[in-house]
C-alpha cells in the first residue's frame, strides 16, 4: 500500500490472539474487535470459509469493570461518536486485508432497535474515508439480510472467486425474503 492510515490518531490495540483485539478509549470504554470464520455464510461454496472472515466490534465494558455490558448498554455507548474508534477500526480492517490468505471480510449491522441502516451508513462513510487515504484494492457490496440487519462484504478485486462471492453474498438477501 502506498500510504498508511494515520496510526497516530487511532487507539493502541492489544492483540489477544490472531483474531481478537481490544482497545480502551480516552473515556475508559473498553472495546472488543474480533474476526471469525465465515463458515455457514456460503453453504454452496465451502471453499470460501477460510478466505473470508466475519468482523464484529463494539463496547464491552467501562474502565476496569470485568462485567459484560447488556445489549442496551452497548447500544447506548456505541451512539457516542469517537473519531479515534473510527481510525482504530479502519486500521484493523486494513491490516487484516494485507494478509495474503484473507480475500474478504463480512460485517453485519445488527437490526437491534432498528438501527442497522444508521450503523451501515456510518460504517460506509468510514470505509469511503479510508479509501480516500489508502487504496485497498477491494470492492464493497451490501445486502439486506431480512430481520438480521444489513450486511456488507469487502472482497479483494484480484481474487479469482470475486464474482462468485459477490453473486452468492447478494443472493443472501433474495433467499431471506
Amino acid at each position: 500500500m502506498p500510504k498508511e492510515l494515520n496510526s497516530s490518531r487511532r487507539y493502541d490495540v492489544v492483540k489477544i490472539n490472531s483474531l481478537k483485539y481490544e482497545f480502551i478509549t480516552d473515556r475508559q470504554i473498553a472495546y472488543e474487535a474480533y474476526f471469525s470464520t465465515s463458515e455457514g455464510y456460503f453453504p454452496d461454496h465451502p471453499e470460501f470459509d477460510h478466505h473470508i472472515l466475519s468482523f464484529t466490534f463494539g463496547p464491552v465494558g467501562i474502565g476496569g469493570e470485568a462485567r459484560l455490558l447488556s445489549k442496551d448498554e452497548r447500544f447506548a455507548l456505541s451512539k457516542q461518536i469517537d473519531p479515534r474508534v473510527r481510525k482504530t477500526i479502519q486500521y484493523l480492517l486494513a491490516d487484516s486485508l494485507k494478509n495474503a490468505s484473507i480475500q474478504g471480510i463480512i460485517v453485519i449491522f445488527d437490526a437491534h432497535k432498528g438501527r442497522d441502516k444508521c450503523r451501515h451508513r456510518l460504517f460506509d462513510s468510514w470505509f469511503k474515508e479510508a479509501l480516500s487515504i489508502v487504496e485497498f484494492g477491494v470492492s464493497k457490496y451490501d445486502s439486506d439480510l431480512a430481520g438480521l440487519g444489513i450486511g456488507s462484504i469487502f472482497v479483494k478485486d484480484n481474487w479469482e472467486h470475486h464474482q462468485a462471492v459477490k453473486t452468492s453474498f447478494l443472493s443472501l438477501s433474495d433467499s431471506e425474503k
